[in-house]
This record gives C-alpha cells, sequence and structure tokens, in this order.
C-alpha cells in the first residue's frame, strides 16, 4: 500500500485539527454555532454523561452493548509541559468486531452520535494501537469506545503517557520519519537536484505572524517540481504537503508564492520536491521575507471584508484573483443601490448571494450589475431572502474580462447616483428601467490605495442610457458569456474553457455550460428549435439596424436560441406542440429512404457505387436507417435541451448519512485487484492492445492512456450477490471513493484542415483522431453498468469531476432519465486527489467531495435529483432477455468497469484504492471504514484441490464451500473467478491443452444454457471480419495454447451435447453475421402460436440457412417453395441441431479450416423472414422477401483467405475434462466422466468425417 495513499494524508488534517490550530479559527463560527460542525470535532451536542475514571498504564476491559452504545473514560493531563506531546492508545476487540476508542479535549462533551477529534479503530482480533496528540489543553481528557460501524462486543483498552516532553517527538500525518531541515539565508537563492536518491530538500526560516513571505521557485530543466510551506511544528516528510505549494514545470518554470503567514510566530519550512516523486530536475529557491506587510495574492480560503452604506471599495480582477467578496448586514425588503464600474472596459459584474451563501470562483448570485464600457452602472436591489450578512462578489462571469473596478453600495433613503438603474433577476424576462429623482445628491467614500476622500456626485435629471442591442433574458445572456469566452487552456494540464465557435461540434450537443455531451435519446430526441423569425417585431429591427439575422449567428440570435433551450421564450409552449404535431423533418427522411428501397438492384448499385458495398448491403442499410427513423417518428417527442445539467445546491445543504453501512469492497491493488470484503469480488484486467498492460507496483494500479483504440486495458469487477451471501451493491443508496491521479488533458484545441483540389474541389483532409482526441476532452475514471451505462464518474475539460447518471444505449424509447452533474472544484490533475461520491434515490440527493491533500478541504458540495428520478434498468429489466430468470435487480447489469480505450473519454492514470458501501457515508465516514481494511489486505483465497483419474482421461476441482455454489449460479460469466480457476488448472497442468471442458457435477441447473464457449486465444483469420485475432491466455495461467474454455451445467454436457457445438464455436462465430453474408433467424420470445416473430440478426449462428450443422441450419434437400415466396423444410433448429447426434455441415468443416474452398457447398440464406410461432415451429414453413445464394467466392471476398488454409490448419486437438464438484469425486462418478471424455474422442473424428481427432486422456502425463 502506497504510503501516500490518496494525497489525503491532510484529511487528518481537517479531522484532527491539532495539526493545524489556525484551521479551528478559519472555521471556528462554524464548528461552535453548527451541530455537524461540533461533531466534527468533537465538541459535540447531546446529554452529557459521567466518564469513569482511567488510571494511565492499565488495561479495562468491557463492553459495547446495545445500550448505550458505548462506554466513557476520562484521565488527567494537568501538566503544561505534556502539550504537544501524544499518547498512545491501544484497543482490542475481543469479538472481532470493528470498535473505535475516540479521544475528547477537555471540557467536549461526549454522546453516542458524535466523534472525537483522534481515535483508534480495531478490525479483527488484533491489538490496535495508535500515537495521538494531546494538544487540546490541560484538564480531563476522555476515551470513548464504541462502534462507529454500529457493531457490538467485548474490548480492552488501554492508555500509555510519556513522562516527560523529550521523550516523544511530535506526531506525523504520513508513515514516515522526519528529517533534518537547513536554514535558508532570505533573499539569496540556494540550488539543489532531486533525483532518486535524493527525493526532497529542506530549508527553514524564521517569522512572526501577518509577515509576508516570497518563495520563488525555479525548475532549470523544465520538470515540474514544487515548493510547499510549512507551519511551525509541522514535521516534513518525504510525502506529507505544505498549507501552500507551488509549482514550476514546463513553460511556467519559475513561479512566485507570496502570502501572508498566518500560523504564527516561529520556525516554518519550506520543502523542494516533485510531488508524488513524479519528476526529477535541478531548481533553484529563493525565499524573501517583509515584517509586518500583507501578502498581494489572495489567501487560500476567501475571507470576505464588510461593506456599509457609503463605502465604495476598488479591487483588481485577474486570472490570478477571479472574484473579492464582500459582506453587507441587512434586514429582510431593505432596498439597496449597487454601483460599479469598470476601470479597464472590461466586463465585470457584482452579484448578490443570499445569507447562508459561500461564494466560490463561478458561482453566480441570484441578482447582479453588469458593466458596459467604463461608465458606472447602478442598480436598485431588494434584499428580500431574509434578515444576515449577504454577500456581494466582484467578479467577471465565464471569465470574460479582468481589470480595475470601483464598487460603492448607498440605501434607498440616499438618493441613487447613476445613469441607468434597472433590475435583473435570474429568470426574469427583463425589467422596465427605474426611474430616480431628480436634483438629489448621494455622497459616497471611494477608496483608492490607502487615501480616503469624500466625493459628491449631484444629478439634475436622470439619464438613461440607449442599449445597442435588445435587452436580452439574463439566464441566456449569461449562457452566452460562457460559451463565447476566449479560449483559455492550462499548458501544463490541458484543464480550461474551450471557445468552439471556429472549429465547430464534435457530433454531439452544446450544453450552457460550453461543454459538448450526448444528445437526448429514448423517448425524446433534440431538434434546432427554429429560424428565429418568431419575435416579428424584433426580426424586423434587427433588419432594420443591418444585423445578422441567420439562424446561430449573431448575438441576438444565440440570446434567443437559448431561451428556447431553457424554457423562456413567449411562445416556447406552443411551438413546441406545434413541432411535436408535424415533424416533417422525418417525414421527408422516411420518404427518401422509402424511395430507395423502392429502387431495383442496379438503380440502387449507380445511385450508391461511392460506398463500396454490394446491392445485398445497401439495401440492407437503407432498410435500417427506414426503420430507425419510422421508429423514431412512431416512438419520440421533440425537445429543445439537452439533459438536466445539475450544479450543487448552496453551502448549507445538508447530507444526509446512513445508520446502517455495509462495506462493498475495497481493493488496494496491493494483491492485483484482490478484495478486502469477505464475501466481495475481486477486479480481473485484460488488454486487447498487444504490449500493453496494466500495471502493479506499490500497491498502485498504473494504466497506460490509449486513446481510440477499441477498449485498450480494461478492468471489470462484479457487484451482483454470490450464491450464499449478498455482498452486491445496493443502487438505491451507495458510497464510492477512491484515489485517483489522472492523466492530463490535451492542451490544444482542435484543428479543421481542408484544401482544394486541381479541379478545384473541396478536400476535407482533417485528422480526425487528434481532432476528437482535442475536442471536449475529457477523462472517463469509472463506469458503472455494461449495458445501461448507469453511472459515469469523469473529468470534464474544466478538470471539474462529473457524473453522468443513466447514459442509457441508444435502440429503445424509454424515458432514460438522464442526468449529468457537475462539480464546481477545479481538481489538480498533477497531484493525487480523493474523489467520493453518494447517491441516495429515496431522497433525491447526492453529493460530490473531491479532497487533494490540502490543509483546507473541499466542502462537500451536495445535489437535488429530478424528483421522477430512477435507475434506467428499474422499468424493464424483468422483461429483458438478460435478466428475466434473475431473482431480483442486484443482479441486473451490476458491475464497476474502467477502459483505457474509447477515444478522449478514456481512462489513463494511477488509482492507489476504491472503496465501496451500502449507505451513505460522510468523508469521516469514509476514512473510519477504510482505515481498517486497508490493514486487513485482500481477502485470501481458497483455491481449487485438483485431482486426476486413475485411468487418466478426467480431472476434478473441488471447489470451496465458498465458491462451488458460484459456479452452480452461473459463475461462467465473472472474469475474476473463471480466470482463478483456471490459474489453479495451470499451477497443477503443464501448458498441453487447445481446450478445457468445466463439467458441473449437477443433474440439474437454473441456468439458461446448456454449454457456454469461453474464447481465450484464435489467430485463425479468414473466419470472420476480425484482422487481428486476440490473445488473453497470460490472464488465465496459460504460456499461449489455451484456445478456450467450455462450461456445461450439466454432468451430462460431454457425452450427449452440446460439447460438438461449443468446440465449434471456435471457427464459426461470426462468419455469416454481417452485410450480404449475414444470416437471419426468429426472436422466438412469444407466447402464443399466432404470435408473430420478429426477424434478428443470427450472430454467432446460422439461422435460417442450408448449413445444417451444429450451429444449426435447415437441410438443403428438403428446402421446398411453396409459392408467393413462402418455404418449408424438414424440422431444424436456427441456433442448434440434435447435439451431438448431427456432425459438422460442410460449411463448418471449412471454417474448421478441414476442406479447401473448392469442396465448399453453397450456402442458401433468406432475406426478410417473417412468420407466427405456430408457423414455423409447427408447419415448419415461413415466407422470405428474398432467398440469397452465398458462395465460398463470396465468403473470401468478404472475409479474406482462410489462414492457415486446410494444408497447415491444426487438425489434432488435446481437450481437458474438468469436472466442478464441492466433494471429492466417487468411483462411480470417476468412471461415468472418464468414460463420457474416452467417447468423445470416437464423436469428435466421427464429426469431423475423420479429418480432426481430440485427445482427452493421458492427464496425468501433463501434471506438473
Amino acid at each position: 500500500m502506497n504510503s501516500i495513499y490518496s494525497r489525503v494524508s491532510h484529511v487528518r488534517t481537517w479531522i484532527v485539527p491539532a495539526v493545524a490550530l489556525a484551521v479551528i479559527i478559519a472555521v471556528l463560527l462554524y464548528l461552535t454555532v453548527s451541530d455537524t460542525g461540533r461533531g466534527l470535532v468533537g465538541l459535540a451536542t447531546g446529554t452529557t454523561v459521567t466518564c469513569e475514571s482511567l488510571t494511565v498504564g492499565t488495561p479495562i476491559t468491557g463492553t459495547v452493548s446495545a445500550s448505550p452504545g458505548y462506554d466513557c473514560y476520562d484521565f488527567a493531563a494537568d501538566d503544561p509541559a505534556i502539550q504537544g506531546t501524544t499518547i498512545s492508545v491501544s484497543l482490542n476487540s475481543k469479538s472481532g468486531s470493528s470498535l473505535d476508542a475516540d479521544l475528547y479535549a477537555p471540557g467536549s462533551e461526549v454522546a453516542l452520535g458524535n466523534t472525537g477529534y483522534a481515535w483508534v479503530t480495531a478490525f479483527g482480533t488484533e491489538t490496535k494501537s495508535g500515537t495521538l496528540a494531546l494538544d487540546k489543553g490541560t484538564g480531563s481528557y476522555k476515551i470513548k469506545v464504541w462502534s462507529y460501524s454500529k457493531s457490538l462486543g467485548d474490548y480492552e483498552v488501554s492508555v500509555s503517557m510519556p513522562t516527560s516532553p523529550e521523550s516523544q517527538s511530535a506526531p506525523s500525518q504520513a508513515s514516515e520519519s522526519t528529517t533534518v531541515c537547513n536554514a535558508v539565508s532570505l533573499d539569496t537563492a540556494v540550488s539543489g537536484n532531486i533525483a532518486g536518491s535524493n527525493k526532497f530538500d529542506c530549508y527553514t526560516f524564521t517569522a512572526s505572524q501577518s509577515d509576508n513571505v516570497i518563495i520563488k521557485m525555479t525548475s532549470k530543466d523544465g520538470t515540474p517540481l514544487d515548493a510547499d510551506l510549512y507551519a511551525p511544528g509541522t514535521p516534513v516528510t518525504e510525502a506529507n504537503t505544505g498549507f501552500k505549494y507551488i509549482t514550476a514545470s514546463g513553460k511556467s518554470s519559475e513561479v512566485t508564492l507570496s502570502t501572508s503567514l498566518d500560523k504564527g510566530d516561529g520556525t516554518y519550512r519550506v520543502k523542494a520536491w516533485s510531488y508524488g516523486n513524479a519528476a526529477e530536475g535541478n531548481y533553484e529557491l529563493t525565499v524573501s521575507l517583509n515584517s509586518g506587510t500583507t501578502a498581494s495574492t489572495p489567501s487560500v480560503t476567501e475571507i470576505c471584508g464588510v461593506l456599509k452604506i457609503g463605502d465604495s471599495i476598488s479591487g483588481t480582477i485577474s486570472s490570478g484573483d477571479k472574484y473579492d467578496c464582500y459582506k453587507y448586514s441587512a434586514k429582510n425588503g431593505d432596498v439597496i443601490t449597487v454601483d460599479i464600474t469598470s476601470l479597464s472596459g472590461a466586463q465585470l459584474d457584482a452579484d448578490i448571494f443570499e445569507p447562508g451563501s459561500s461564494t466560490y470562483a463561478d458561482g453566480a448570485g441570484y441578482y447582479w450589475v453588469s458593466t458596459q464600457g467604463t461608465s458606472k452602472i447602478s442598480k436598485p436591489v431588494t434584499l428580500d431572502k431574509g434578515d444576515g450578512e449577504y454577500i456581494i462578489k466582484a467578479w467577471s462571469y465565464g471569465d470574460a474580462g479582468a481589470g480595475g473596478y470601483e464598487l460603492n453600495i448607498s440605501s434607498d433613503s440616499v438618493a441613487k447616483t447613476s445613469t441607468e438603474t434597472s433590475s435583473t433577476s435570474k429568470g426574469s424576462a427583463g425589467a422596465e428601467p427605474a426611474t430616480q429623482g431628480a436634483g438629489t445628491t448621494a455622497v459616497s467614500t471611494v477608496v483608492s490605495g490607502s487615501e480616503i476622500s469624500p466625493e459628491a456626485t449631484t444629478t439634475t435629471e436622470v439619464v438613461v442610457k440607449k442599449s445597442d442591442r435588445p435587452e436580452p433574458l439574463s439566464r441566456a445572456e449569461r449562457i452566452v458569456a460562457v460559451v463565447q469566452a476566449p479560449t483559455k487552456i492550462d499548458p501544463v494540464t490541458g484543464c480550461g474553457h474551450r471557445n468552439y465557435t471556429e472549429v465547430g461540434g464534435n457530433g454531439s450537443l452544446q450544453y450552457p455550460d460550453g461543454i459538448y455531451r450526448a444528445y437526448p435519446s429514448g423517448k425524446y430526441v433534440y431538434e434546432w428549435p427554429r429560424n428565429y423569425d418568431y419575435w416579428p417585431e424584433l426580426n424586423e429591427k434587427m433588419k432594420a439596424e443591418g444585423k445578422d439575422v441567420t439562424p446561430g449567428k449573431g448575438y441576438e440570435n444565440r440570446i434567443l436560441y437559448w431561451n428556447d433551450w431553457l424554457g423562456l421564450s413567449p411562445d416556447i409552449e406552443e411551438f413546441l406542440a406545434e413541432r411535436n404535431e408535424n415533424r416533417q423533418g422525418l417525414i421527408n427522411k422516411i420518404d427518401n429512404f422509402k424511395s430507395d428501397l423502392a429502387l431495383s438492384d442496379s438503380e440502387l448499385e449507380e445511385k450508391y457505387k461511392s460506398w463500396d458495398k454490394s446491392v445485398g448491403e445497401i439495401r440492407l442499410d437503407l432498410q435500417n436507417g427506414y426503420d430507425h427513423w419510422v421508429g423514431e417518428k412512431e416512438n419520440t417527442e421533440v425537445i429543445f435541451h439537452g439533459y438536466p445539467l445539475l450544479f450543487p445546491e448552496k453551502s448549507s445543504a445538508k447530507l444526509g448519512t446512513s445508520p446502517q453501512i455495509d462495506d462493498v469492497g475495497y481493493w488496494d491493488f496491493t494483491e492485483a485487484g484482490g478484495n478486502s470484503v469477505a464475501g466481495g469480488y475481486d477486479w480481473d484486467f485484460s488488454s486487447n492492445k498487444k504490449g500493453e498492460d496494466v500495471l502493479f507496483h506499490n500497491g498502485i494500479l498504473d494504466v497506460p492512456y490509449l486513446p481510440g483504440d477499441s477498449w485498450g486495458v480494461s478492468g471489470i469487477v462484479s457487484l451482483k450477490p454470490r450464491g450464499i451471501i449478498d455482498k452486491s451493491l445496493h443502487r438505491d443508496k451507495f458510497t464510492l471513493a477512491f484515489s485517483v491521479l489522472p492523466e492530463v488533458l490535451p492542451n490544444e484545441m482542435p484543428e479543421r484542415h481542408f484544401h482544394y483540389d486541381a479541379n478545384g474541389g473541396y478536400v476535407n483532409d482533417t485528422d480526425w483522431s487528434d481532432y476528437h482526441e482535442k475536442h471536449s476532452p475529457q477523462r472517463l475514471l469509472l463506469s458503472f453498468g455494461g449495458y445501461y451505462r448507469w453511472l459515469q464518474i469523469n473529468i470534464n475539460e474544466l478538470c471539474r469531476v462529473e457524473v453522468t447518471l443513466n447514459m442509457s444505449p441508444l435502440g429503445d424509447y424509454r424515458e432514460h432519465h438522464s442526468v449529468y452533474l457537475v462539480s464546481q472544484v477545479e481538481l489538480d490533475v498533477k497531484r493525487w486527489n480523493e474523489i467520493q461520491f453518494t447517491i441516495n434515490i429515496p431522497e433525491n440527493q447526492a453529493s460530490l467531495t473531491v479532497l487533494d491533500g490540502s490543509e483546507f478541504p473541499n466542502e462537500t458540495e451536495v445535489f437535488t435529483l429530478p424528483d421522477d428520478f430512477e435507475w434506467s434498468f428499474t422499468s424493464d429489466w424483468k422483461t429483458a432477455n438478460e435478466w428475466s430468470n434473475k431473482p431480483n435487480v442486484h443482479h441486473v447489469d451490476n458491475n464497476l468497469g474502467l477502459f483505457s480505450g474509447s477515444g478522449s473519454g478514456a481512462f489513463g492514470g494511477k488509482l492507489d484504492w476504491i472503496y465501496l458501501a451500502n449507505g451513505i457515508l460522510d468523508p469521516i465516514g469514509v476514512e473510519r471504514r477504510v482505515g481498517p481494511l486497508r490493514e486487513s489486505g485482500a481477502v485470501a483465497r481458497e483455491p481449487a484441490k485438483i485431482s486426476v483419474s486413475p485411468d487418466g482421461y478426467s480431472a476434478s476441482a473441488e471447489l470451496s464451500a465458498f465458491d462451488y455454489p458460484e459456479w452452480v449460479a452461473g459463475a461462467s460469466s465473472n472474469s475474476s473467478m473463471r480466470n482463478y480457476l483456471l490459474k489453479d488448472v495451470y499451477s497443477h497442468f503443464r501448458d498441453d491443452f487447445d481446450f478445457v471442458f468445466l463439467v458441473q457435477n449437477e443433474e440439474n441447473t437454473t441456468l439458461n444454457y446448456m454449454g457456454r464457449y469461453l474464447g481465450v486465444s484464435n489467430d485463425v483469420m479468414g473466419i470472420s471480419e476480425d484482422e487481428q485475432g486476440y490473445d488473453a491466455t497470460k490472464y488465465v495461467g496459460s504460456d499461449g495454447k489455451l484456445k478456450a474454455a467450455m462450461h456445461f451445467p450439466l454432468k451430462s454436457g460431454i457425452c450427449c451435447g452440446p460439447s460438438l457445438h461449443e468446440l465449434m464455436h471456435h471457427w464459426g462465430n461470426y462468419s455469416l453475421a454481417t452485410g450480404n453474408l449475414a444470416a437471419s433467424t426468429f426472436d422466438s420470445n412469444v407466447i402464443l402460436a399466432v404470435d408473430a416473430m420478429d426477424e434478428i440478426n443470427a450472430g454467432s449462428h446460422w439461422g435460417v440457412s442450408s448449413v445444417n450443422g451444429q450451429l444449426g441450419g435447415f437441410d438443403l434437400s428438403t428446402l421446398k417453395e411453396l409459392g408467393e415466396n413462402w418455404y418449408t423444410a424438414d424440422p431444424f433448429g436456427t441456433y442448434a441441431n440434435g447435439g451431438n447426434s448431427v456432425p459438422y455441415g460442410n460449411f463448418e468443416l471449412y471454417v474448421m479450416g478441414l476442406i479447401p474452398p473448392e469442396e465448399v457447398e453453397d450456402v442458401i440464406l433468406f432475406k426478410g423472414i417473417a412468420a407466427t410461432a405456430g408457423d414455423f415451429f409447427d408447419d415448419d414453413k415461413w415466407y422470405a422477401e428474398k432467398k440469397v445464394t452465398v458462395t465460398a467466392e463470396d465468403v473470401i471476398e468478404k472475409l479474406g483467405s482462410r489462414v492457415p488454409d486446410h494444408t497447415k490448419s491444426q487438425k489434432d486437438f488435446r481437450i481437458l475434462t474438468l469436472v466442478l464438484t464441492d466433494d471429492p469425486l466417487t468411483e462411480e462418478e470417476w468412471t461415468y466422466f472418464s468414460k463420457q471424455a474416452k467417447d468423445f474422442e470416437d464423436t469428435f473424428s466421427w464429426a469431423t468425417g475423420d479429418r480432426a481427432t481430440a485427445k482427452l486422456g493421458d492427464l496425468d502425463k501433463s501434471v506438473k
């Protein structure tokens, strides 16, 4: 386990304020007024209890029972000399349950529901000890023994204390020793080198509270190097971080930190290093000190100034100081006038926030005033959000401008000085300009530098400036400001806003924050609203002024477009109803496809010759297009906006936590994906990119970034219930937490390239792979669900965490309830971040917390979900073929994965750990659950016991009582369990086998299959459209020989089938699956004989064709035409024929490499098939629009020649018969399975016409 497991070593700084007393000062009001705040640091509310005296050094035993749920002890720490030292608290959970010993400060109240400021957690029956700081003053400290996770049990607790402070060193947040630091000469540059043998250098300087320090860091080689600043008394280790830092790298090779020192008098430390040991290089560091001065840069936490009536404040908005904030105390209903002047003429804003709100860089108030040029703009504001401290924020909405400003407020009782007055509220359609009395005088105070002088402004008449553009709807105006803001991308991280006006879109839809996301699908579809002539007066006015009224162009049209999106246009409901009634655009598309489908084959070939496809493929594509647009017309409704885009509630929103928490999984990747929660599943990883794979080192999972390369490297873990224990993820209410160091984003805008050829023709030579990589870049961190994709965690182009809920696949017309949750916290992607997400469906609440290891953690952001939100799988899983036989919803698409391919959304970077639990935890709760799991390590797995039959024809795998029920219930679909079993096989056998038969020792099964093919490797070409093959043998323990395993849930699977059938899947999966070679079959999921069956692609089987083999098809000699396009043949299966009683068909022998193309018989396929269940299954007949003949030449033209051909193909195979059992096999059972294996040797030879052999014996000779 990495000792800096998430760059959140300072999460303890949040939970144990002793490390930085300044934190207590900064949040004192919150901690002493709020119940939640008090609970964080042990200043609890609740009933006071009497604690028993505890003798230091003497153990005490007790029991945590249901009532009162805890025991309390106290001990005296009256000697001031021991302040700042530590005590050792030891706790033993004699019952093995998870118990805690919490330490409370003198004077703090102890209650069941609160926590101490430090603690020790015992997990299992081993004694756990912790070194806790005594830094809360002298007096009586208290120890509460309880269980944060609501467990019960017996315990033994003891406390030991040093005799003197000299015997101890200061406690460290990291699990590393402190270092000796050298004094630095002020104003003198020092040089050093960060390398593998010297991971950091440490320097000290002495300063006083409020001194201003300036630290300049230069990376001489351009590599990312850091300078971290530490408070007096804070130890410096290799892994921990300072309370402030700067990073020098690349184009910003020289950076400066200027800040006030607010950690008291004493010795401060500066550490030169590379965060996370990410880089090496030479540096130069200079420390300067200005005593008693104030830093020019803002502090880490925003402290709002106080603004009073008559005050005027000046300031500057820049990229390094994006906003200033001021507090104003008011009564509900007070009216003030806000004046703001932009000294540079740039667009600046003054936003009003209601009492209890907090500001952040991009948050907008409920009222605002925006500047126009260098004029002073004034607006009266009614403060109607209750009594309290309102906040006025000076900033530039959407980073639209920067520069100096002057801000003034005056009360309604004093005349207003203004060049323009109007009140604008979000969601309103604008307001008429307000008037004011003439000849009045307003007195204000202008602050400029250190001078304060009174200024009187007299207005003799009302002057209302005429705007040169129509008054827009305010929310739309703000959206335009964001979308049209200049591109600003960080050159190191790639984070930042992109203006896509010049380069255009990427095939998806632009949302109000300027980011492109998915078009709505399912029940609702997005359409471009209109041509923007729906306000005749405005349109004519714009035309008369010579303005552009072309759709999508011009400022006014952008405003109108976003008003349509927001639903604020005056006629939006009427126009939307009209659009849904008249889907003329869809009707035109349907008519066009219908006309094309009516063309003859020769006409289609001529019209679509540029497609380079056969007539059959063209017709199939057109038919699919026609069906798609007909389905959309009949099943969808038009909307003019995307999916809901949700942002956090104001800071007063509280996260509701759960009283009961059940761990689902903790994976720290020390055991290559092993789970520390008993009963939970392990991760399994694979790669389809040669030479690329995940790497495990020092407890870190390192995933290569492979954009656009199919799935690249992927990992998956099942979250479904087991047969004998349920550790499944309950998706109505759960917590996810993980530590990640993500790959940085592209730092360039996408580019389109084109030119004109010699004939003047337009040629687009854009590198589309590069274009899509740089357009709307994001990093998909984790993805839940393979079909519904019901939850995805991303980092968007602004480097903010974004959660996508219900990103269902296309193709259905249900209401998907898709939602985007967007954090307002920007990640530092160069550093480790811990991300925590919760969702509570019953309470319609979700939350995000981003912890980056800094001393001032970000607050938890709380989101309110739509009232009708539900997971997309809840409405249809019972009728879906994949899950209809499952007992409950916990089995439905319940898995977690990561993928390093799939374009710019791919994951790349490092993961330290992942935690999942049922129930809602806050950040403190996450740490308290994760700690014991981290210490316990991955649960040891009991390997299968492999035995070989006396005659050497079969083997058995005796599985544990924990694993065997999983195989009975379908563990063949769980890649980690499957791979574990095969690794057990190869720990016993040499790599001699081409195939492995996994035979369940059962008479009956509840599974919906009789055999399942599990491909491992295949390098045969010309049998499908795959041009590369695949090889996953390393994941199962084979050195490259194993081709596939097959699971048979019944003990008769080898003798009676479908053993021949499953073997055929190695060669015959997708030979007749695409284009003009596509075989069709029927969807037989019907009930009555009169029910019509839909035509579907036969996929990996032969369907209604004349192959007549193991994967289906009829006997061509029995095919008859009944007239009017009806056909009949002797009874046959579209997926299988007669178990092991049917030999391989002629076409099957070709794909197996057993006959040459010259011997391949033509295959008859049918297109446009139709039949009722009674027609097909009772009367053996079907209707077809067209009968198609496929020759060997057609197959070779489509798929290429078979490689190796029939002269070089493998014809002798070795197969391992492995019986899965929970008890040792009896002599009778050994005989039964060995006979099946012996007989199959003859069965296989017969099925191939004696062209190939299968050897199943001599297993004893393959034992290692």
